[in-house]
């Protein structure tokens, strides 16, 4: 039946249970990060589940279910970054790109201690703890 095809083959119908965006400001990191889910693909993980990792550049304009955001490379206080600076993490603009891409959620993985030393950093880890207090479905910063 054509309209059984038609409907079976509707975007609805062919988007992933589940999208997911990995986002690196370091090149290095995002080479590692494909690596590793091609992988896990290649062992039959992640089924249902798109996934693309990206630079924060790369994923300006498009959203996903879910954002994971590496900061990683954002050293604690003294060390040998120039005393815990953020340098390409601290571009407003970029932080912004990266934080407004989630539909659903938002995981930051990084130093909590380096990321509140920056005021702009201070205040979103502050708001997703807020959230998470509320009950609003944050899951807060930790």
């Amino acid at each position: 039946d054509d309209a059984a095809a038609a409907a079976a083959s509707s975007p609805a119908e062919r988007r992933p249970r589940l999208e997911v965006g990995l986002i690196t400001p370091y090149r290095a990191q995002l080479h590692h990060l494909r690596a590793l889910l091609r992988a896990a693909r290649a062992r039959g993980a992640l089924a249902g589940v798109a996934y693309e990792a990206s630079t924060v550049d790369g994923v300006q304009g498009r959203e996903k279910d879910v954002i994971v955001l590496s900061c990683v490379r954002a050293a604690s206080a003294g060390a040998r970054n120039g005393g815990g600076e953020l340098g390409f993490l601290h571009d407003l603009h970029r932080l912004n790109v990266a934080v407004t891409r989630a539909r659903g959620a938002l995981v930051v993985v990084g130093q909590r201690a380096t990321l509140e030393a920056d005021p702009t950093w201070a205040a979103l880890l502050a708001h997703l703890d807020r959230c998470a207090q509320a009950g609003d479905g944050g899951g807060g910063a930790h």
